[in-house]
């Protein structure tokens, strides 16, 4: 069974996250590949007023397998 690893991720904060009673968070795969898979995510603060955006993810995952190390 291999490994997930990320190769790169970018989260982007757009709000406190003070005024949230508490999170609500969605990921999804946005392109499955054999080596690399591209993901994404969002987080939001469920308010008085509604969802409020606080961040968001990008992140490239790399699958890596088991490999037996000499010596």
């Amino acid at each position: 069974m291999p490994l997930a690893l990320y190769a790169g991720i970018a989260v982007s904060d757009f709000a406190t996250a003070r005024d949230g009673r508490k999170f609500v968070a969605h990921g999804r795969v946005t392109k499955p590949g054999r080596t690399l898979t591209v993901t994404t995510g969002d987080v939001f603060a469920e308010t008085d007023a509604g969802l409020k955006p606080v961040a968001t993810m990008l992140a490239t995952m790399m699958a890596v397998s088991h490999r037996k190390t000499s010596g």
